[in-house]
């Protein structure tokens, strides 16, 4: 008689990461850093030192409004731009 899995993710494709799952990290590999645009946004990504992470830094109008961790989404924009007050309709001038 065969014992049911432990991580019963770990034998469905398609499904969650198992608890011990390794990711190598090779700090020589080349990463794109470019900066990218999120609605009326830019943001620009830069690496953490030592580490596969990447801080992304969220501008409006060249006015920098917030710094995150995790990939930003428009709703994560949008919500710095509340905070900072900056959230104003682009002039056509």
């Amino acid at each position: 008689m065969t014992k049911p899995p432990l991580f019963p993710s770990q034998y469905r494709e398609g499904t969650t990461l198992a608890v011990r799952t390794y990711s190598p990290h090779d700090p020589r590999e080349y990463k794109d850093y470019s900066p990218i645009s999120i609605g009326a946004f830019r943001v620009q990504r830069q690496p953490l030192p030592g580490t596969p992470m990447t801080h992304y830094r969220i501008f409006l109008q060249d006015a920098l409004i917030g710094m995150q961790s995790s990939y930003p989404t428009e709703a994560d924009c949008l919500s710095w731009a509340k905070r900072h007050r900056l959230h104003q309709p682009f002039s056509t001038i």
